[in-house]
């Protein structure tokens, strides 16, 4: 039976959406809830908010884990899409090697980022409506691709480094979320548009492909 490209546009939207909601999770001040429940003596109301930041904090890792599994199906499926539906695309990497290099130190500074950027240009190049093979990225998508991953590797290089020196420093929690919060956002909204980039880009490749089918 031949394999035939799927449409992801409702798990980009699920994974867009979980983005932003991980953004918002990663704010909470944790700390500060723990210093608010410290000083609460009545008991019924100490039960309540000790059993209210357990919830926060085991439903953020649920959600951090949940976010990431999706986003590596979501990957997969936007690789053997692009595969599928421009078969003379340059994709040197194949989706197993796209989501492990996000495991592997230093190569997850560019590998991922060139695997993508092939598939978005092979995706592109199904979804016009010549038959230019031409699989250069369209300034649209090049720009969100390489703002969005330079957001993503720089708030993940500053956060690692203030919560490091935080440790050694007087700055309050909060003025720590104060300075990552445009970080953590904006790495948030860019993702949500990467995932809904990619998914629509690719339904209109799908259906150029079914519309041309003879």
């Amino acid at each position: 039976m031949e394999k035939r490209p799927r449409s992801i546009l409702v798990l980009g939207w699920v994974v867009g959406v979980l983005y932003l909601l991980r953004a918002v999770a990663l704010l909470f001040p944790y700390e500060l809830a723990d210093e608010v429940l410290s000083l609460t003596t009545a008991p019924a109301a100490k039960i309540v908010m000790g059993f209210m930041v357990v919830v926060l904090s085991l439903g953020s890792l649920a959600l951090m884990g949940l976010t990431t599994i999706l986003f590596f199906v979501w990957s997969y499926q936007a690789h053997e899409n692009a595969r599928l539906l421009a078969p003379g695309a340059p994709l040197s990497n194949g989706p197993g090697v796209m989501i492990w290099s996000y495991f592997i130190p230093f190569v997850n500074l560019f590998l991922p980022y060139s695997a993508m950027k092939e598939v978005f240009s092979a995706s592109d190049a199904a979804a016009r409506a010549g038959d230019d093979e031409d699989y250069r990225l369209d300034s649209t998508g090049g720009t969100l691709l390489s703002v969005g991953w330079i957001v993503y590797v720089g708030t993940n290089i500053i956060i690692s480094a203030m919560n490091s020196l935080g440790t050694l420093s007087s700055s309050s929690e909060l003025e720590m979320l104060a300075i990552q919060a445009p970080l953590v956002g904006g790495n948030g909204a860019l993702s949500f548009a990467w995932c809904i980039y990619l998914s629509r880009l690719q339904d209109r490749a799908i259906a150029r492909q079914a519309t041309h089918a003879p």
